[in-house]
């Protein structure tokens, strides 16, 4: 693994596995679920509004009960609605919340990837910002996001040779944010946005949640996880998440 001069190597962490079913992933997943229902439930209940504005202006015959109907369909809507907003609110507020290294959490991160089934094709070059400021945030929920995202530009070396696929991962600070970019020089995509789409996915045997999953847990420190086109074809993920005493809520 290799590091530009501003950053060092903190001590060896011993690669520990982590398995795509426990318990901090389908947590996520009830998350990005969550975000995903939010919008369009919000939509059915402005929709069924305007079926019983529309009936009460224009139908002559069972109006009152197609009125009826569509007030039952916008209250339960809503209802669910609000069930979401509720359980994101839960999920936003666990107590897990812990002062996290950033840079520490993505060397062992990327140590354990190296040592996995993945690592012998793979070059990490980590330019990791000296005096990075501590983030207040889901330990366990930022850990998740960082393999995810990491682990996801790994499994784009498909093809290459033992040494030859690269990883760059830089961190940085902007404003009250502190900034990742993960890089990777595998084939990209021409829509980047299209990796978080639920279920999702190009690749034999996954469920094309991680990176939605990574995402949601972005979103619920406070941050935002955005995708792009990398300078060399690739894919290149930056996260956003804010530094001070905790995220936003």
């Amino acid at each position: 693994m290799q590091e530009s001069n501003n950053a060092t190597m903190g001590p060896g962490i011993a690669p520990r596995p982590v398995q795509a079913s426990d318990a901090v992933t389908m947590f996520g997943f009830a998350i990005a679920l969550a975000q995903a229902l939010s919008q369009p439930l919000a939509a059915i209940a402005a929709d069924t509004e305007a079926m019983c504005r529309l009936g009460e202006a224009d139908l002559s015959v069972h109006r009152d009960r197609v009125c009826q109907s569509a007030r039952r369909l916008r209250a339960a809507s809503r209802q669910v609605n609000a069930v979401v907003l509720q359980a994101l609110g839960v999920l936003n507020k666990t107590n897990e919340w812990a002062r996290i290294d950033l840079n520490l959490l993505i060397r062992d991160v990327a140590m354990r990837i190296a040592a996995s089934a993945l690592g012998g094709r793979l070059q990490f070059v980590l330019d990791l910002a000296p005096s990075l400021p501590g983030i207040s945030a889901n330990l366990s929920q930022v850990e998740r996001l960082l393999w995810e995202v990491i682990r996801n530009a790994a499994e784009a070396s498909g093809g290459k040779r033992a040494g030859q696929f690269r990883i760059a991962i830089a961190t940085g600070v902007e404003r009250e944010f502190l900034i990742v970019s993960i890089e990777d020089d595998g084939p990209g995509c021409d829509d980047p946005e299209l990796a978080f789409a639920m279920f999702q996915t190009t690749k034999p045997g996954h469920a094309g949640i991680g990176l939605s999953v990574a995402r949601a847990f972005a979103t619920a420190n406070g941050g935002q996880l955005s995708a792009e086109r990398g300078a060399g074809g690739g894919m290149r993920v930056l996260l956003q998440l804010p530094h001070g005493d905790r995220p936003a809520s």
